[in-house]
Formats: structure tokens, C-alpha cells, sequence
């Protein structure tokens, strides 16, 4: 290839930007460029699912990106599963925009019926109740409708999605899935796509063989009801062809036999709180002071706090003193009861951390220059510099560390693929993505 292509990747339901963690740097490789996005609800994207009205509100992150592109680029645009519906009403607002739309075992409606086609398709014909597991439907139109929500249970999760993956990864998606709207009555809509723009756009489907969730019978059909210029076809791979930081070490834990609760607190990870809704540190650490609280009376547990981490197990253990086996501080501040807990803070600010070592991480200052900074927001440099620099390049992209010499779960691959297909086959997959990009030189 002359020069690399711009890759979009849009995920699929429950899902987040995260779930392509090990596909990107596969694809920075070859010398591409690529955007995982968050559509509204999903990943770290600070809505919530009833703060969305529609199905625009859910794909406004795509468009914004995809208006924003400089007006002579061209991208790849990738739709994993229900990202099929999104990537479309993409192709129809900005056909002159995308090179090549490619669909994952995804849905990929056509021009002539409304996009609620193939769901219907799918949720009517294709699945059955009970191989959905403990998974929640919801149906805010009535049980009469189609259900206008899903929530994937953890039973669900491993069993129809992360059949052949890495036990991290299969942890990894559990603790990162959220609910997801269907908005199924947006899609509802007969003129959402058009042959002049939607139809425009030259489509490729990857038909992934072993999916569960989205058979490759369905597959077919969907092909057949909108067919694509090319089918591409990965052997042996099920849906998630594409999992935080704890995600390697809770497999092996559980390995030995103990129970593991990996927890987000207050605007970390998948908890839906925004930074300017935490009054206090309190406010920050209430979802580790809940969930101590609501142990048993006899059960006592091994707390672990990394890094800043370290001041929120310290509250907990003067909480709930008793409910605490031993505290356990991994390169962590670890107060005392003498000094207040900012000390460990000051010290490390003032007297350890030059400005310099920061790189392009961002410091906030709420109250004033002159006072210690309020908030800090790492920067990509700063995380591969100083946070990630031992670690794989998918690990470092996904914001999941480990260091190599901990590791002890085996790299390879298992045989076999499920519905994370960018997870359980990112190789598979980037090649397949290779092959067709040389195609749009």
C-alpha cells in the first residue's frame, strides 16, 4: 500500500471503545491510523441510557467525529454487530467521507426497507427466549412491542460472547458491559437511508463461522437482504473477534480458589457519575463503602488499593475495621493515623514529581494556582512513557495494565472464535481488514 487508511471503529451493543483494545495496535502496525469511538451510553461515555432520546443521541459521538474530518479524508468505517446500524446512518449523512463501510457479523440494512428489518428479523425469528440466559430484556413500550433495552448478563457474556476467549478478557467484558437501548422505533423509519448516499458507499461483510449470537445462518440472510460488493470470512471465529486494570489478575485469583470483586468508584471506570458530580472524596470512594458495608457480619475480606487507590482502602479500613483481613497498599499512599492522609499527597506533588515528568498530562487547579492541584487527566504520552511502558502494546492501548514479568496466563490464542471476534482473533481479523483496504488505494 502506498500509504496507511483511517480506520473508525464503532462497537456493538453493551459494548465500549474498549472492546477493539487488541485489534488497534495490530492495525497501527501496518502503518494505519485508527479511532475507537464511544457511542452515547457505551464505554466511558458519561450518559446514561435514559438520557438518551433516540437513536441519534446514541450515534451523535460517530457523526460528531465523522463531520469533523478534514473535507478531502476518507475513512474505514467499521460496524461490529448492532454498530452496523449506527456505521449506516453514518454512510447516509457523509457518504463522500467513508472508503469502504465494513460490516462485522453485523447487521447492514438496506435501502428499500426501514433499518428495523433485520432486528426484527434477528429478535423474532433467529433468537430463542431462553438461549438469551440472564440476560434482561426491557420493554418501555410494552410487552406487546419489541423490547426497547438489553442488559447482558454475566452468564450470557460467557457463555453466547466470550466463549473462546481469554478468561481476562471474558472478566475484562463483564465488568465493562452496560445496558443498551435498541431505540428500535427510531429505526422504524422508512426514510432513513437512500440509494443516492447510503447506496453510494461500497460495503464488505466478514462473516464470522462459529458466532453464537448472530449464527452465520442469519449472516447469510442478512448478506442476501442487503448484499454487500464483497463477503469476507473468517473460519472458526465466533462474535467477538476484538477487557480495567485488574482484568488479568482477577482470572488468576479466582484460580486459586478466592472470590474477586474488582470495583469502580465514583467517575472511574464504567460508573456513570461525571467528575463535577463528586462534592468530595466521599462522594469518590461510596461505591467501595457500600459494598463493604453490605459483606456479612462474619466475612472478612483482603483490601487492596494500587497507587492512589491507597487513600480509598485507608477510609474503608476506618469504616468498617472489622469486616478487613488485611489491607494490602500495591505502590499505593498508605497514610498513617498521625499525619492527615494529604501529607503522602503533598510529598509526592511538591517534593517527588517534577513538572517535566508529567509530559501531557493535564492538572487542574479549582482552587487557584497557588494551591495544589484538584484533578489531573493523563495524557497518552504520559501513559505510555510512564504508566504502560512494560507493557503489551494492545494492553497500553486499552488502558489495562499488567507488567510482562507478572504475567502469568499464556499468550497464545485458543482454538476457535466467539462473538468478541476483535478480541478472540484480532490477528485474523486485521489481516482480513488488510486485505481489504489494498483494495481502496
Amino acid at each position: 500500500m502506498d500509504r496507511g487508511k483511517h480506520f473508525v471503529l464503532v462497537h456493538g451493543a453493551g459494548h465500549g471503545a474498549w472492546c477493539w483494545y487488541k485489534l488497534v495496535p495490530l492495525l497501527k502496525s501496518f502503518g494505519h491510523s485508527v479511532t475507537a469511538l464511544d457511542l452515547g451510553s457505551s464505554g466511558v461515555n458519561p450518559k446514561s441510557l435514559d438520557e438518551l432520546a433516540s437513536a441519534y443521541d446514541y450515534v451523535q459521538p460517530l457523526m460528531e467525529f465523522v463531520a469533523s474530518l478534514p473535507q478531502d479524508e476518507k475513512v474505514v468505517l467499521v460496524g461490529h454487530s448492532y454498530g452496523g446500524l449506527p456505521i449506516s446512518l453514518a454512510m447516509e449523512s457523509f457518504p463522500q467521507k467513508i472508503l469502504v463501510a465494513v460490516f462485522v457479523s453485523a447487521y447492514m440494512p438496506n435501502y428499500i426497507s426501514p433499518p428495523i428489518t433485520q432486528a426484527q428479523e434477528f429478535l423474532i425469528n433467529r433468537i430463542k427466549p431462553e438461549s438469551l440466559l440472564d440476560s434482561q430484556l426491557s420493554f418501555g413500550l410494552g410487552l406487546e412491542s419489541l423490547p426497547t433495552a438489553v442488559t447482558f448478563g454475566p452468564d450470557y457474556v460467557s457463555v453466547a460472547l466470550y466463549q473462546h476467549c481469554q478468561p481476562e478478557d471474558l472478566e475484562l467484558a463483564k465488568s465493562l458491559v452496560r445496558p443498551h437501548g435498541l431505540f428500535l422505533e427510531d429505526l422504524a423509519k422508512e426514510s432513513l437511508l437512500s440509494k443516492e448516499k447510503f447506496g453510494s458507499v461500497d460495503r464488505v461483510y466478514v462473516v464470522l463461522e462459529k458466532d453464537e449470537v448472530m449464527k452465520e445462518d442469519f449472516q447469510r440472510w442478512v448478506i442476501d437482504d442487503s448484499p454487500p460488493k464483497e463477503v469476507k470470512f473468517i473460519a472458526g471465529a465466533d462474535h467477538m473477534v476484538q477487557a480495567w486494570c485488574w482484568y488479568k489478575l482477577v482470572p488468576l485469583l479466582k484460580s486459586f480458589g478466592h472470590r474477586v470483586t474488582a470495583l469502580d468508584l465514583g467517575a472511574s471506570g464504567v460508573n456513570p457519575k461525571r467528575l463535577d458530580e463528586l462534592a468530595s472524596v466521599y462522594d469518590n470512594v461510596q461505591p467501595l463503602m457500600e459494598f463493604v458495608a453490605s459483606l456479612p457480619q462474619d466475612e472478612k475480606v483482603v483490601l487492596v488499593g494500587h497507587s492512589y487507590g491507597g487513600l480509598a482502602i485507608s477510609l474503608a479500613m476506618e469504616s468498617f475495621p472489622e469486616k478487613i483481613l488485611v489491607g494490602v497498599f500495591v505502590s499505593a499512599y498508605m497514610p498513617n493515623y498521625i499525619s492527615p492522609p494529604v501529607t503522602l499527597a503533598q510529598e509526592f506533588f511538591i517534593n517527588r514529581s517534577k513538572p517535566e515528568s508529567l509530559l501531557d498530562t493535564q492538572l487542574s487547579f479549582g482552587q487557584g494556582l497557588e494551591s495544589p492541584p484538584t484533578a489531573l487527566t493523563f495524557g497518552p504520552d504520559h501513559l505510555s512513557v510512564a504508566l504502560y511502558q512494560n507493557c503489551q502494546p494492545e494492553v497500553c492501548n486499552g488502558v489495562c495494565c499488567v507488567d510482562k514479568a507478572s504475567r502469568v496466563v499464556p499468550g497464545r490464542l485458543r482454538q476457535g472464535t466467539d462473538h468478541m471476534v476483535m478480541i478472540s482473533r484480532p490477528k485474523e481479523l486485521c489481516l482480513c481488514f488488510q486485505e481489504i483496504v489494498q483494495q481502496y488505494n
